[in-house]
């Protein structure tokens, strides 16, 4: 069984923001070897989304910031799952919990994420269109994907 929380900022207590820190740390950082600023002002801006199994250990977890809403964009961002998880259909679920939210929080905005290149085909499935040209991200390729307000599935 999964608890999906949504939190704000805010709502996140000690302990809650240091597992998301600590597992967006392993993998963005150590694992995928990306040297970036993780920790960014975004984090005060956005809607957290963390999947706990039974023994509450942080699952998935990805944000929803909504700086950009006056010019009708919220984006997806800092989607992850942890290792031991990957490849059970979590980071589906993940997607779509994030949609359905943009959907009930944020109905006439385009939704926008980064996403790494390997993962484009993924994102393609729920909806997301690639734009623009590739460029780096830390060490890695990324690619703008969009589901522009009104074409959602």
């Amino acid at each position: 069984m999964i608890d999906w929380q949504w939190k704000c900022f805010g709502e996140l207590d000690t302990k809650a923001l240091y597992a998301v820190l600590l597992l967006r740390q392993a993998v963005f950082i150590v694992e995928q070897q990306s040297i970036y600023h993780d920790i960014d002002v975004a984090d005060e801006s956005s809607l957290h989304l963390q999947a706990f199994d039974n023994s509450h250990q942080l699952m998935a977890y990805a944000r929803i910031n909504y700086s950009r809403l006056p010019l009708g964009e919220v984006s997806i961002g800092r989607i992850i799952v942890v290792r031991e998880c990957r490849g059970q259909g979590l980071g589906s679920i993940l997607i779509r919990e994030c949609l359905d939210k943009c959907a009930l929080e944020y109905p006439d905005a385009t939704i926008k994420l980064s996403a790494q290149i390997h993962l484009v085909k993924f994102y393609e499935q729920f909806g997301f269109g690639a734009e623009g040209n590739p460029y780096d991200d830390g060490g890695i390729e990324h690619v703008d994907m969009f589901i522009r307000a009104g074409c959602r599935q």
